[in-house]
């Protein structure tokens, strides 16, 4: 536990400095990461940045059954047009994406088992 410990604090001091070198984005992501308080209260250090991206997994599809409800809510709402309101939800599913794909090559980083977000998405959508 240790050595996985070390391991993931060097992956991302390396991490931050290809960040800042412009290399990778990943930093970013660590970064809005820290700020969320998780209930992964475990000495585990990879269990809260995979509560980080589940959470953002869940927020993602939030977002599309949300988008969905808008798209029938009415019938009127088929004849107006919704565009504005579908680009800001595409950039916010964009973003939190992003996020969690730059967790999650940390996770790989520090030798921790990735989530698979792809998966989750198409398991959490069918449900």
């Amino acid at each position: 536990m240790q050595n996985r410990s070390i391991i993931l604090r060097a992956a991302l001091l390396w991490l931050a400095a290809a960040s800042v070198m412009g290399v990778m984005n990943s930093g970013e992501a660590w970064a809005k990461h820290k700020k969320v308080k998780t209930s992964a209260a475990s000495k585990d250090p990879c269990a809260e940045p995979a509560a980080f991206i589940n959470e953002h997994i869940k927020k993602i599809h939030d977002l599309q059954d949300q988008e969905k409800a808008r798209s029938v809510s009415s019938i009127a709402g088929f004849f107006q047009s919704r565009q504005h309101e579908n680009d800001e939800t595409s950039i916010k599913i964009s973003e939190l994406r992003h996020d969690a794909e730059g967790v999650n090559e940390l996770l790989r980083a520090g030798g921790c088992k990735t989530v698979d977000i792809d998966h989750q998405l198409r398991k959490s959508a069918s449900h």
